[in-house]
């Protein structure tokens, strides 16, 4: 297997591994997701929609990455979701409220700057299975 490929198919599954876990444990709990985003003034009004749209949303970037033809198109996704997912986060740290983290499973017992970090390297592992995957983008000279 060349190494490019390797590279992508290793990033797309650890987003998949990531957005599936999160994806997960938010329908598990939906009703505390739900209660949690209607916490936010921006959010509360369309809460317990975006309670079911984010995890369905996680569920389809998933099924992008697994699928080759359109792993591409799943990358642009997942970098997309990450950027918007660290965005909201940069607005918690940089409000004064002191709000629940709305994440699944063990990712809501980070603090939010742990929880920064931790998207800024999934934001990394995004970047990097979009160029390895992207015939157009081309950051690295290929062996063949």
């Amino acid at each position: 297997m060349k190494k490019g490929k390797w590279i992508a198919d290793s990033c797309a599954f650890a987003l998949v591994f990531l957005f599936v876990y999160t994806a997960s444990a938010k329908f598990l709990r939906i009703d505390v997701f739900a209660f949690q985003l209607e916490r936010f003034p921006w959010i509360s009004p369309v809460a317990k929609l975006m309670a079911w749209v984010v995890p369905v949303v996680e569920i389809v970037v998933s099924m992008l990455l697994l699928t080759g033809r359109i792993r591409v198109t799943g990358f642009y996704a997942a970098l997309t979701l990450m950027l918007a997912f660290t965005l909201y986060l940069a607005l918690m740290l940089g409000s004064d409220r002191h709000l629940p983290c709305s994440c699944g499973g063990v990712i809501s017992w980070m603090t939010w700057k742990q929880h920064l970090v931790f998207n800024l390297f999934f934001i990394g592992v995004a970047f990097a299975g979009l160029v390895y995957s992207s015939p157009k983008i081309k950051f690295y000279e290929s062996k063949t």
